[in-house]
């Protein structure tokens, strides 16, 4: 009775940890935006788009436009490339991700924090 039991709550815990991976990943879908002070000194709205199948949008020049992007979500680590030239020039962006009710915090390396609410 008590493997029987001890199996059983294995089995319930590996089932949990494996849903919470997907809950994460689906966590991060959507359009979420903030703002940010340029050199010019001018506010301007930033957005990112994450899609369901890997791809997305995010910000480039200060926040003028947005390039197509395609990202990794892997435990609380979001890697975000915008494309060989972009990727050559700057390298991929890596961050700890945390998320919020309707927020998501960036946290870069160099400590660099974007705190992002969802739009849609």
């Amino acid at each position: 009775m008590k493997k029987t039991i001890c199996i059983a709550l294995v089995f319930v815990l590996a089932l949990a940890s494996l849903a919470g991976c997907g809950a994460k990943k689906n966590l991060i879908l959507g359009t979420w935006s903030y703002q940010q002070t340029t050199i010019l000194n001018v506010v301007t709205e930033r957005t990112y788009t994450f899609r369901e199948d890997g791809t997305g949008s995010a910000p480039v020049l200060d926040g003028i436009t947005n390039v197509e992007m395609t990202y990794t979500l892997a435990g609380d680590q979001l890697t975000i490339n915008r494309g060989e030239l972009l990727d050559t020039l700057t390298g991929a962006e890596v961050y700890t991700v945390k998320f919020g009710v309707n927020t998501m915090t960036l946290t870069a390396a160099d400590g660099t924090v974007i705190e992002l609410t969802k739009v849609e």
